[in-house]
């Protein structure tokens, strides 16, 4: 289904975006606007994916 696919590519998305090769964690950093932006962005992320996970019928974990 298209929402499936977005949740996949949102996901895969984030993903990149978490785990970005050679570099610190993404909270991991002096720059206390970034780390609110990234911050929020996260927190972003886990409402949309919820959000569909929840249209799609899926479940979801507090933690991984």
């Amino acid at each position: 289904s298209m929402l499936a696919s977005y949740a996949f590519e949102l996901a895969k998305a984030f993903t990149d975006f978490y785990e970005q090769p050679g570099q610190e964690l993404i909270i991991h950093t002096s720059d206390p606007a970034l780390k609110q932006y990234r911050i929020a962005l996260v927190a972003a992320f886990r409402q949309v994916m919820g959000n569909a996970l929840a249209a799609l019928g899926m479940p979801t974990v507090e933690r991984v």
